[in-house]
């Protein structure tokens, strides 16, 4: 617990981040007060502090934007992250919560870098390897970030050719646009033996603080051990943990719940995802991680 915390400071650094979060327009004082829900006389004195120290300043239309001190602290901030940095002690603690391996991936044209690998204790071990290469459209990583990203990118990978890796790997692009309408919707993507027989995989993207994919998480196990249920279940934490890094990135989307201080997603179920999966392999023919 902080002792001796000023709530002036605070106050004054939650509307700094109001202001940050605003239109390219600016606002205007009577919008700060609705926004921050403080007195008028409170927002002044906060406005002219960080105004005299050029962290704010007021245009001719009266309307409060960041000013170049506000920037100076971005820049600097941002020169100094790194995902790999960002991500291992949330890593380390999915490993300890899941029992399972948990990767870090990004994204190289339309196929997935591993970054990063914590192994979890067990006999059998995913044997993945850092700065090998799998194919963004069957792997729980790389549909993360697909989602997460520009229709631009979908079509280079459709573009890019989708060949079969299991009997369950999605290989048209209807069924790959419609999988990753539900990753969107559920908030994480789950590779259902897609990639490798035996193996599955739950993962969510991470964003930077332009809100561009700066890479993902996933947890990764032997299917005899870790059930499409357990993927699901585990699928929020992993959404969770992946907005965590997002937010040590910079991410905007990951302060939207912050306010002025004073002092399921839908989810497919099992069935659901069984039968998209036999839809997959009937009249389809059709070790690697995802």
């Amino acid at each position: 617990m902080v002792r001796n915390l000023s709530t002036t400071l605070v106050k004054g650094l939650d509307l700094l981040m109001i202001i940050a979060r605003a239109k390219p327009g600016g606002l205007r004082l009577v919008d700060l007060q609705r926004e921050a829900g403080a007195d008028k006389a409170v927002l002044v004195r906060l406005l002219n502090g960080l105004q005299v120290r050029d962290f704010v300043r007021r245009d001719d239309g009266a309307r409060y934007r960041l000013g170049p001190a506000a920037m100076e602290l971005a820049h600097s901030f941002l020169a100094g992250i790194d995902v790999r940095a960002a991500a291992v002690v949330t890593m380390r603690r999915l490993v300890a919560e899941s029992g399972e391996t948990v990767h870090l991936g990004a994204l190289r044209d339309v196929a997935v870098i591993y970054l990063d690998k914590i192994e979890a204790e067990h006999t059998i071990r995913m044997h993945s390897q850092i700065g090998s290469l799998m194919p963004a459209y069957s792997t729980a990583l790389g549909k993360a970030m697909l989602a997460a990203g520009p229709p631009e990118l979908v079509d280079r990978t459709i573009g890019a050719g989708m060949p079969s890796r299991t009997p369950r790997t999605i290989t048209t692009p209807e069924a790959l646009r419609r999988e990753l309408e539900s990753v969107r919707a559920r908030g994480f993507a789950i590779d259902d033996l897609e990639n490798e027989n035996g193996v599955r995989c739950v993962g969510a993207a991470i964003l930077d603080h332009q809100g561009a994919i700066a890479g993902a998480l996933s947890v990764s196990a032997p299917a005899f051990r870790f059930s499409l249920e357990d993927a699901l279940r585990l699928g929020p934490k992993i959404a969770s943990a992946a907005q965590e890094v997002s937010a040590q990135l910079g991410s905007p989307g990951a302060f939207e719940n912050t306010t002025f201080a004073t002092g399921s997603r839908d989810e497919q179920s099992p069935a659901r995802l069984r039968e998209r999966r036999a839809t997959l392999t009937h009249g389809q023919s059709s070790s690697r991680l995802g």
